[in-house]
């Protein structure tokens, strides 16, 4: 698999910034160090023009009158004050007078001396590189004459060309020593303000990153540092929230499906129940009836026993119990009521605790009740709001205990929804059994004592109405049941308004 190369910022800055600064430094020191070496060498040729115009008058005068030893002594003074390589003068024929330092021309070298002639004879200035006592020197030719202005000899100076080059080197010993200096100098404040306005921020950048990757999902990238870091960071950090708000978002769907997958297996199974309930509570209506009729009809014979006849009325007892279970079988498996209508919840609570009066009675446990007498309307079944209610008294009149029982309903009503509320005195219902006390079948009850149908008949019946049951703890200090009711009618469920 092929990979393209991948450069680092610093590689880049080093390709594109700090190779073609320093590249331009080189050349731009290069262009102005050869400019520098040829105006010192000028400046070295210069002095020895100088000197050597200098010179002129006073050997000129010491020709003319023949004074060698007076020309010598020029020579030398000259030679030990600069730094003279070689002096020499000649007669206008080339000959040699005097001289000081190297040795220059040979006598016997006949070309030579013409050579000098012709030069003396030009009357200019000359200067020429060539050898010199044996080295390569610098040579200056000065043109000497007599008193009537005619040339009578010839002033050589030279200087050794290693002393030129040698300080030509030097200078660009020192002027590379000034580049190279200057070059790391400014390659290390690239480097520095490299660190200090990007690296350190990219770095930073960079952990965040990598702590994100380690599963930090809640760490955010600092907002410090120049406005376009910092905006890498602000895009990062929004990518950061988005990907959270998705993460709850796709989590809470999956919650909401698990629910709602929930709910339709519970759907399913409370169908299921409900079919099974219709269909023994339809095979066992008859025969129950047909029993009791037959208890009731032996119970009537003439000259029974009274053990007989207890046990007749027993079995007459016993059928009516599994009769009142048939009927619960029958309101449970009863997906909706028949017809709606405008219904007044104070008849409705006051129905209902005639229904339980005469148990309430028996137990010698206290009904209290309390809400707006008039004005209060809620579009439901009447029949199955007493039912509901029936069955919350009945149970709560069973948990208050003997004598000394308390139950409490009461209602009220908003503008768009009506709460009844339940209360008793009894022990109450355990945290952990609330959220399956309105299950088919689930009873807290001794065994005979109750089916377990009457909270999941009043389950079914909140449900129809599009309501909210809530079972908390009663402030007399047994269980309370809330129901909160719409007052407008239920939407969807396909129930139909009484005629």
């Amino acid at each position: 698999m092929n990979l393209s190369f991948r450069y680092s910022l610093f590689q880049a800055l080093l390709v594109y910034v700090i190779v073609p600064l320093i590249s331009a430094l080189a050349l731009a020191g290069y262009l102005s160090l050869t400019a520098i070496e040829n105006r010192v060498e000028e400046k070295m040729e210069d002095e020895v023009q100088l000197v050597a115009r200098a010179l002129q008058r006073p050997l000129s005068h010491a020709l003319e009158r023949g004074r060698t030893g007076s020309i010598r002594s020029a020579l030398t003074s000259v030679f030990e004050i600069n730094r003279l390589y070689a002096a020499t003068v000649y007669d206008k024929n080339g000959r040699q007078i005097a001289s000081a330092g190297a040795s220059v021309l040979d006598r016997h070298r006949d070309g030579e001396n013409k050579r000098i002639a012709a030069m003396a004879k030009e009357g200019n200035g000359q200067e020429e590189y060539g050898p010199v006592g044996g080295r390569e020197a610098y040579s200056y030719f000065a043109p000497l004459t007599d008193s009537g202005g005619r040339i009578n000899g010839l002033l050589q100076l030279s200087r050794k060309e290693a002393d030129i080059k040698e300080h030509i080197a030097d200078l660009r010993f020192q002027s590379g020593l000034i580049l190279s200096g200057g070059a790391l100098i400014m390659v290390l404040l690239v480097l520095f303000g490299h660190r200090r306005a990007l690296g350190r921020h990219l770095d930073r950048l960079g952990r965040s990153m990598r702590r994100v990757e380690q599963g930090d999902r809640s760490h955010r990238g600092d907002l410090r540092g120049p406005k376009e870091i910092t905006s890498l960071a602000s895009a990062f950090n929004t990518m950061l929230d988005s990907m959270e708000k998705a993460h709850e978002d796709v989590e809470r769907h999956r919650q909401e499906q698990a629910r709602l997958e929930s709910e339709l297996r519970k759907a399913e199974k409370m169908a299921a129940v409900g079919r099974l309930a219709a269909g023994v509570a339809h095979e066992l209506g008859t025969p129950l009836s047909i029993i009791d009729g037959l208890a009731q009809r032996a119970g009537r014979l003439q000259g029974l026993p009274p053990r007989v006849t207890r046990a007749l009325q027993q079995i007459r007892d016993q059928v009516k119990r599994m009769e009142s279970i048939v009927r619960q079988l029958l309101d449970f498996s009863r997906s909706s009521s028949s017809c709606r209508r405008d219904v007044d919840p104070a008849s409705v609570v006051r129905q209902a605790i005639q229904n339980t009066s005469s148990l309430a009675e028996q137990k010698e446990v206290h009904l209290e009740q309390s809400g707006p007498g008039t004005g209060c309307l809620l579009h439901a079944d009447p029949l199955r709001l007493e039912q509901m209610l029936t069955n919350l008294l009945k149970n709560a009149v069973q948990a208050a205990p003997q004598k000394q029982g308390h139950v409490r309903i009461q209602w009220e009503c908003t503008a768009r929804e009506c709460v009844i509320r339940v209360q008793d005195n009894g022990p109450g219902i355990d945290p952990d059994q609330v959220s399956r006390v309105c299950d088919p079948f689930y009873t807290t009850k001794p065994v005979g004592e109750g089916t377990g149908l009457g909270l999941a008949v009043v389950h079914g019946i909140v449900e129809e109405n599009e309501g909210v049951l809530h079972i908390d703890t009663a402030a007399l200090g047994g269980a309370e049941f809330t129901i909160a009711l719409p007052k407008g009618p239920a939407e969807g469920k396909g129930q139909a308004d009484c005629p």
